[in-house]
């Protein structure tokens, strides 16, 4: 649990615009459910995410795939890796606790910015 303190605690002081889906979500509403990941909405503008590059660089994350950290920032891999191998999340792990794994989705099905207002803070 401190993992999840602790990048949550990054992600904040980064002033980062994200929202917590899946099962963490679930849980910190209250209902108990076993997960052992982080599925995260990133705000996908550019300033953002370099700003949560710089977070996960500082937390020592790494990609699960071969690539590069930075190419998440880069729309059209985001939109080739969906479309050329499914991957709706790039996933991220801390080499030193394998199991914390980080999902970030590729894409996002709604209007951040209107969710993102009404999020429970």
């Amino acid at each position: 649990m401190e993992l999840f303190r602790s990048l949550f605690f990054s992600l904040n002081k980064a002033a980062i615009k994200y929202l917590v889906a899946g099962g963490i979500a679930v849980n910190l509403y209250g209902i108990e459910r076993a997960t052992g990941d982080v599925d995260i909405v990133l705000q996908l503008e550019k300033r953002n995410l370099s700003k949560f590059i710089e977070v996960a660089q500082k937390l020592a994350l790494k990609p699960k795939i071969p690539v590069k950290l930075e190419d998440f920032m880069d729309p059209e891999k985001r939109k080739s890796w969906r479309m050329d191998k499914g991957m709706m999340v790039f996933s991220l792990y801390d080499p030193k606790n394998p199991f914390f794994l980080i999902d970030i989705f590729t894409e996002i099905p709604f209007n951040f910015d209107k969710v993102y207002k009404k999020r429970k803070k």
